[in-house]
């Protein structure tokens, strides 16, 4: 299949929370009345609103949902129903990384590559923009320190997700494993490299949490 043709096709799934209350049958023990289920509905965002290939997503506390695309310079919000509700533009915003914080301020990360005669990155760019209720332009967006062939391969430097904590921090995992963690003046603070990290997330009390691949040996 043509990777290009492709829509999005992953749906938002919601959760609610429902009581099962206590039930006997033969066979069956009684459940408790605290004891909950999830139930999950899938709708298909696709179909409301006009989405190509989609690079990063990020949901806020509202159900509304960010998507860059890897071929668009919008930024989309919809609502939990696929209805769009704002669109931001920026020069660089296609392949964009996305992370709503706890006050749902977009943070907005676009990386930028420059490729020498055989395609091969050489350097990357980034830059940082806030959307919020007090900079609803995103206006004001910060670079970070450009990367300049400081590796052999510079390619698995690229954020491959990010997210952000309480305190402005960046929290971003690299296509080669690492979390970089940068304070609110993108100023480099921690590098994360003893594992092989495959997935970010920051709780309620900017815990970092992440899955780790280990290797065993008989």
């Amino acid at each position: 299949m043509d990777n290009k043709k492709l829509r999005l096709l992953i749906p938002i799934v919601f959760i609610i929370m429902s009581v099962l209350y206590g039930c006997t049958s033969a066979g069956n023990p009684a459940i408790n009345e605290d004891e909950s289920m999830r139930l999950y509905e899938a709708i298909r965002i696709d179909q409301e609103a006009e989405i190509g290939d989609v690079y990063a997503m990020s949901l806020n506390s509202n159900d509304q949902l960010a998507i860059s695309q890897y071929d668009s310079e919008s930024i989309l919000l919809i609502d939990k129903e696929g209805k769009p509700i704002d669109e931001y533009k920026g020069s660089t915003y296609n392949k964009s990384q996305l992370a709503f914080n706890s006050t749902d301020s977009l943070y907005i990360i676009s990386q930028s590559y420059t490729k020498d005669d055989k395609g091969q990155i050489h350097s990357i760019q980034r830059q940082r923009t806030v959307v919020d209720k007090d900079n609803p332009s995103g206006a004001g967006s910060k670079p970070f320190k450009a990367l300049e062939n400081t590796k052999e391969d510079i390619k698995n430097e690229i954020f491959q997700k990010v997210r952000v904590d309480s305190k402005a921090n960046i929290y971003a995992l690299k296509l080669n494993g690492e979390i970089e963690i940068y304070d609110e003046n993108l100023n480099k603070t921690n590098v994360l490299s003893e594992k092989q990290y495959k997935d970010i997330a920051i709780d309620e009390k900017d815990n970092l949490i992440t899955p780790i691949t280990k290797l065993y040996m008989d």
